[in-house]
């Protein structure tokens, strides 16, 4: 898998437009059948079937993040509005057997491998740092299991990112002790499904501590406020990272992935 800010490469590939919705998801647009239906579809790594509303055959599935969907079954030939240019249709869901990032930066792309065989795109995480600090979180919080439990997945159908209990309580613990230098200590907004949050406006000089989710052989730079905290109100912003249970799956989500391109080699991992 490759990955790399999205400012300074460009994807030779089949280039839908996508769309970040204002609900923390991906969104393309897609024509489908020889007489095309216009959908709007989630872009979802972490679930391996198309979808869209039909009336043939009804499937029911329960995602990693404890999210639920049902629905139908089907196939089609599918056709995306291409940026600018003219229509890409294929028989399958295909990206490009080319599919590489190029650029005059090419040495900013960096490469991690994906697990083989699990359905996901789960990788392998070493460490979090937040300000250039290594936490002391016990690398076996992020490993997948002999059972094809816990790990670490790439998901753009979760909204947020999810951290097994014991990681997400050492990155709590040193982001509130980070923000305590501010006098600022946080809230409870039971309206909010969010575990820490705080009321108040950054002024001057005070700055949001950033993340570095560590990956073999590649680094996930400078999670700034904009990609660890939300803004919710005008004076209210929380973290919009959350625990899960510490039998369950880490899952990087697509309001951390905002900003960067990755690139998913399905077929040399």
């Amino acid at each position: 898998m490759n990955f790399t800010n999205a400012t300074k490469q460009v994807i030779k590939a089949l280039e839908p437009k996508i769309v970040y919705h204002p609900g923390n998801f991906y969104v393309a647009q897609m024509d489908i059948g020889t007489t095309p239906y216009s959908a709007l579809l989630v872009v979802d790594t972490g679930f391996e079937t198309t979808w869209v509303q039909n009336n043939i055959c009804i499937y029911e599935i329960n995602y990693k993040d404890h999210s639920h969907s049902r629905g139908y079954l089907s196939s089609d030939t599918f056709t995306f509005p291409a940026h600018g240019g003219e229509r890409d249709t294929h028989t399958y869901l295909h990206f490009g057997n080319d599919a590489q990032i190029r650029g005059t930066d090419q040495e900013i792309v960096q490469t991690t491998p994906l697990i083989p065989n699990v359905n996901m795109y789960y990788v392998e995480v070493l460490s979090i740092s937040m300000e250039g600090k290594k936490l002391p979180i016990d690398p076996v919080e992020f490993q997948l299991r002999s059972d094809f439990k816990g790990g670490f997945a790439i998901d753009t159908g979760s909204a947020l990112t999810y951290l097994v209990q014991n990681a997400y309580n050492i990155v709590r613990v040193e982001i509130v002790k980070y923000l305590q230098a501010y006098n600022w200590n946080p809230t409870v907004h039971s309206e909010l499904p969010y575990d820490l949050c705080y009321d108040v406006i950054p002024i001057e000089n005070q700055q949001f501590p950033s993340l570095t989710i560590h990956f073999l052989g590649a680094n996930l730079d400078q999670l700034g406020s904009h990609r660890v905290f939300k803004l919710f109100y005008d004076d209210t912003f929380c973290m919009f990272i959350l625990p899960t249970s510490q039998q369950g799956t880490n899952i990087l989500g697509a309001f951390q992935q905002a900003d960067y391109q990755f690139l998913f080699d399905v077929g040399t991992g």
